[in-house]
């Protein structure tokens, strides 16, 4: 096995394409196949989500977390991401609505110009995202869809002015506009339900994403007195480093990897992200009872941490043949001398 100790030293659509009809016809049947699929994805992220919600219960069981740790550190969750969280809730919504305005001209347009191709009209751009004023994004989709409607009517128009003057009869308006729908409404399902579907799912990643990510935070919180610690601590803006040691206590050569996993506050607040650890070496190989020293260090950049907030996360370490183990970091960030209150004597 491999044996650890460690001494601390802290230093500074194409929709307008065309297809074959056996295409078409496999498009037509998306309906029950992404209803399938959407169900699957739901049941997988369903069973996850029990199992983050059973290790909470098996933890407040132990009493390693509080009954209320939930009601505790949900306000200051949703304070911290509810704004981001809304923001892409808004964003999914103005994307769908946005396909379904769209979806509805093409079709019209393309049938209209069966008849009138030599009809020229602008084409109309949607109104870009915009999450920071969702209401006014809203009013902007209004006036795009009410421009489309405008435009169908003046197609339809010019259309019907062909009928009355004879310059197409309504049989050949009834045969081009059924072999039009022959044609083209078995894409016009898929598209709908590409749409209605990446509605449902985006609307399902966010919703179980924020949730995982709370109940992750919850259990990052816990701490467990027995367990090996590697403590990375420095000025806000400088670098904190550590060492372990390393030794294979094992009769055969082994090589051994180190990687830093993700690390997020220990209070659950906000998601996590992955800061530049420096791990030399990060790999290298150890004879029978050869020792090696890994040298840990992290710049502690503003952008990133905040000042006397712990950070939580792991260290992994793997060996050939034996168990991946992971040594748990413990990273705080102290006020650099710009932060620190001047004392003054008398």
């Amino acid at each position: 096995m491999i044996h650890i100790g460690c001494t601390v030293a802290v230093h500074a659509a194409d929709w307008t394409g065309e297809s074959s009809s056996s295409d078409w016809e496999n498009e037509s049947a998306d309906w029950p196949t992404r209803y399938s699929q959407y169900l699957l994805r739901v049941a997988g992220q369903s069973a996850e989500m029990l199992e983050l919600y059973q290790e909470v219960m098996d933890s407040v069981a132990r009493k390693e977390l509080s009954p209320t740790v939930l009601q505790d550190m949900q306000p200051a969750f949703a304070r911290v991401r509810g704004t981001a969280y809304n923001n892409q809730f808004a964003e999914i919504t103005m994307r769908f609505f946005t396909d379904m305005v769209q979806i509805g001209s093409t079709y019209t347009d393309e049938l209209a110009e069966l008849f009138l191709p030599s009809m020229e009209e602008h084409p109309l751009q949607p109104p870009p995202l915009n999450t920071t004023d969702p209401i006014l994004w809203y009013q902007q989709l209004n006036e795009y869809a009410t421009q489309m409607n405008a435009r169908i009517v003046r197609t339809y128009q010019s259309l019907f002015d062909r009928v009355a003057s004879g310059e197409v009869t309504p049989s050949q308006l009834q045969e081009v506009s059924t072999s039009y729908v022959e044609r083209r409404y078995p894409q016009f399902l898929h598209h709908l339900s590409v749409s209605y579907f990446k509605l449902l799912d985006d609307l399902n990643d966010l919703y179980t994403g924020y949730q995982q990510e709370f109940l992750k935070g919850v259990l990052s919180t816990i701490e467990r007195p027995d367990a090996f610690l590697l403590k990375l601590e420095a000025p806000l803006g400088e670098t904190a480093s550590a060492t372990v040691s390393l030794a294979n206590t094992t009769e055969a050569p082994t090589t051994i990897r180190c990687a830093a996993n993700e690390i997020r506050r220990a209070d659950g607040v906000g998601p996590s992200f992955s800061p530049q650890f420096s791990i030399l070496p990060d790999s290298f190989n150890l004879r029978p009872g050869e020792e090696a020293i890994l040298a840990v260090s992290l710049n502690l950049d503003a952008d990133l941490f905040e000042v006397d907030v712990l950070y939580v996360g792991s260290l992994q370490i793997t060996g050939h043949g034996e168990p991946r183990f992971e040594i748990p970091l413990r990273i705080t960030a102290k006020p650099g001398q710009e932060n620190s209150i001047p004392t003054h004597s008398e």
